[in-house]
């Protein structure tokens, strides 16, 4: 059958019952959507849990198409070591992904340089600061002229090292925090998250 067919490859491409799979006319290339990526989840605040809100099947499965016909495709990697929003990353991954592109991990403390296949580093809203050596390797990519997607949150410490290589490029992160005293648009109480009322 045609699932036993995509079923016997490597187990990185293996799929089950539980997928969509576009493929090539001639079988060439195949992509598979799994059925959890054709949903949309949304949080629930007031009880804890999660629900489906939507389905992003159109989206997904263009995405499939286009990874299959075209031939662009970009490789970013994500700086990590210094406790990055994970709640970033999962969106971040899923919104390249859906356009051909790929998103691998890197720890600049275990690396000399950012790997020439870079084609944009990804820093997600570190809470500890980087270290000299880190920002070198960092200034480096970006003197040859290479992007970087820098996207910040709240930070409870001081990042002097970052905050320096920021300053040099022209950008100054503001380390304030807006709050809103209405406490009926709260997610919780004593909770910081807030929902707006639409």
């Amino acid at each position: 059958t045609l699932l036993a067919k995509f079923t016997d490859t490597t187990s990185q491409t293996s799929v089950d019952n539980s997928v969509a799979v576009v493929m090539k006319n001639d079988e060439s290339k195949f992509k598979y959507i799994p059925y959890a990526s054709l949903v949309v989840m949304e949080m629930d605040y007031q009880n804890y849990s999660q629900y489906i809100s939507g389905i992003d099947a159109e989206g997904q499965i263009t995405s499939a198409i286009n990874s299959l016909i075209s031939d662009i495709s970009k490789k970013f990697y994500m700086v990590t070591g210094h406790n990055e929003a994970e709640s970033f990353t999962a969106d971040i991954q899923d919104l390249f992904s859906k356009q051909n592109f790929t998103t691998e991990q890197i720890t600049l403390l275990t690396e000399k340089n950012v790997p020439d296949d870079c084609d944009m580093l990804i820093m997600l809203s570190p809470q500890s600061d980087y270290l000299e050596e880190e920002i070198k390797i960092i200034e480096e990519y970006l003197d040859k002229g290479n992007p970087v997607l820098f996207l910040t949150g709240y930070i409870n410490d001081s990042l002097p090292n970052l905050g320096k290589l920021l300053k040099k490029y022209g950008i100054k992160n503001n380390e304030k925090l807006v709050v809103d005293k209405d406490k009926s648009r709260s997610a919780a109480t004593g909770s910081t998250i807030m929902y707006p009322i639409v």
